[in-house]
């Protein structure tokens, strides 16, 4: 749901980026904010250390709980992150045209904020070592067999 409203909100500030490119960033705020909201809200403050996992395991689990608690929700949230950074990107190339040059400072705190929401909220598709992944495949078959136990 989030990412149909996304794309609303990131057509309208392409749209407007072509009229008022100030405007458009204000539009794009909107559903980044809001993400930011979320993140700090769905962050689980306390998880147990669960010995039948391994330390890293539950390092990702503490710091990515809300992904492994709630995953399609994690995942809806990172592609509409996604879309606010594309979005973004095609606001600067209007504003640069436009002669909006604050736009490409503005664009390029967005592109860092959306990137490091989309990373927060789906760790899986930017596991960046080998140890990552053995954790991440490590908590996915913990979580597969609780729920099956």
């Amino acid at each position: 749901m989030s990412q149909f409203i996304t794309i609303i909100f990131s057509i309208a500030a392409i749209v407007i980026a072509f009229f008022a490119p100030t405007w458009s960033w204000v539009v794009l705020a909107v559903p980044a904010v809001w993400f930011f909201f979320m993140l700090y809200a769905v962050r689980p403050r306390e998880l147990n250390y669960i010995p039948e996992l391994s330390p890293k395991a539950n390092e990702m689990l503490r710091k990515f709980g809300h992904y492994y608690t709630r995953p399609f929700g994690a995942r809806d949230i990172s592609a509409s992150a996604s879309t606010i950074l594309f979005a973004s990107v095609i606001v600067v190339i209007i504003g640069f045209f436009k002669s909006f040059w604050w736009g490409i400072i503005v664009g390029i705190i967005f592109y860092i904020a959306m990137s490091f929401l989309s990373r927060q909220f789906n760790p899986a598709n930017f596991l960046v070592d080998d140890i990552e992944r053995a954790a991440h495949e490590e908590l996915i078959a913990y979580i597969r067999e609780k729920r099956n136990a």
